[in-house]
């Protein structure tokens, strides 16, 4: 005896996963972010005669105008800016022994080309991370204090200001938080680097930025 069997069919099930938008569809393809933001150095060699110590920087400022261009969660930048800080050393080193102590200014005009990467955290927030290079005019000024019977003066002929174009190297990262397709906030930190400036040995900056 022989059984009959039906054919059963058979049935396949696909499930279609939700693909997030890229940045570039949520933002756009190009952008365009003003900064402005706290800058701290690090220490900077002043080398100048029998004079060889480090200026320690201090609190600065910084402004400047970033405009980009995504491919999906990829971007590209041209970056503009200007940073101002201060830095100092009540107790300068010298061969003399003399007393001495230094109040310097740093300024720079920077351009850059950098790229980077978002990632997106929920619909509004995301993180970004890029690396940059270029140039900046920078200026370094130095005013030398002696003590000289009990009296500061001040040492003009070791006072002076340096300037020139210098290569600049930089890296970022921060949050970036989505109001509407137009219009974003965003928080971060930028680690800016600077080569020497002729008395002046190459210095870092530390810019936490708000744009």
């Amino acid at each position: 005896k022989k059984e009959l069997v039906d054919d059963v069919p058979t049935v396949y099930e696909s499930e279609v996963s939700r693909v997030p938008p890229t940045t570039q569809q949520r933002k756009g393809d190009y952008y365009l972010m003003p900064l402005v933001g706290f800058a701290v150095a690090t220490a900077t060699n002043f080398s100048q005669d029998n004079l060889n110590d480090d200026l320690e920087g201090k609190w600065g400022n910084s402004i400047g105008l970033t405009g980009g261009k995504r491919w999906d969660n990829w971007m590209a930048y041209l970056r503009v800016a200007y940073q101002y800080l201060e830095n100092e050393n009540p107790n300068f080193k010298n061969d003399a022994n003399d007393q001495i102590r230094a109040y310097g200014t740093e300024e720079s005009f920077s351009i850059s080309l950098g790229g980077g990467y978002t990632i997106s955290l929920n619909d509004s927030l995301s993180t970004y991370g890029g690396l940059g290079a270029g140039f900046a005019w920078r200026k370094n000024n130095v005013d030398i204090q002696i003590l000289f019977k009990d009296k500061w003066e001040n040492d003009t002929t070791r006072s002076g200001a340096n300037s020139a174009l210098v290569f600049t190297y930089d890296f970022s990262m921060g949050l970036e938080y989505m109001f509407s397709q137009n219009y974003s906030a965003r928080l971060g930190y930028r680690l800016l680097g600077l080569t020497s400036n002729e008395s002046f040995g190459g210095s870092f900056q530390h810019l936490i930025e708000l744009g």
